[in-house]
């Protein structure tokens, strides 16, 4: 499967190794790839790959937060955009469990897949505890997570579907932290249903989000 993510614009050299890892660690263990192999499938010197990164990580892990960022920002973006277009609270809750539920069907269709974004972002949170360039940028792309979750919060509270007291910024790690909870998932030998998770969370964002909003 070759997955989509986009690639700003930069140097051809730095493109073509970030689109070849990309490709593979979408697919493979990232300790199994390594930077030797990389060189010869693109053809590239080991001097060229130092001269776009610090070394064979920085490569894999600016892939990694890539991925990450294409698959994981979605959601969030898509949620805030249907409580900042639609004035009607119905409406609105509408498209979001819209939303949770296509996000879900791509691990009923693409399991594997799935599972292996999760494994990236975790790998990016451990690598990031030893590496301070990417702790800065693993924190811009959480601060820029959180940021929407808190505008949509507070949009919520402002037309008076969510409870004036609902802090946006703790409410918007709980709705991360909930979203995040399928990596454990994939470390349990009794795997749940997925539709059973697609209620809870639908519920959670409803009880949240909309708890002063009637039927």
């Amino acid at each position: 499967m070759r997955i989509d993510v986009e690639i700003p614009e930069m140097h051809k050299t730095r493109k073509i190794l970030l689109e070849t890892v990309i490709q593979e660690i979408s697919t493979r263990e990232t300790s199994a790839i390594s930077s030797e192999e990389i060189l010869e499938m693109t053809g590239i010197s080991r001097g060229s790959l130092y001269h776009h990164f610090t070394d064979y990580s920085d490569l894999v892990e600016t892939a990694q937060l890539l991925i990450v960022k294409r698959y994981i920002t979605s959601t969030s973006v898509s949620a805030l955009t249907a409580i900042r277009d639609n004035e009607d609270a119905h409406r609105a809750i509408e498209e979001i469990m819209g939303i949770v539920a296509s996000a879900d069907s791509i691990s009923i269709i693409q399991p594997s897949f799935s599972a292996r974004v999760r494994t990236l972002r975790l790998e990016l949170f451990v690598a990031a505890l030893t590496r301070p360039k990417l702790r800065d940028e693993v924190q811009a792309f959480q601060d820029t997570l959180s940021t929407t979750w808190v505008e949509a919060i507070e949009l919520c509270k402002q037309r008076g579907w969510a409870n004036a007291d609902l802090d946006p910024q703790s409410t918007s790690i709980l709705i991360q932290s909930t979203f995040f909870g399928r990596t454990l998932d994939d470390y349990t030998s009794k795997k749940m249903a997925i539709t059973a998770w697609t209620s809870a969370i639908q519920q959670l964002l409803r009880s949240l989000l909309f708890s002063k909003v009637v039927d």
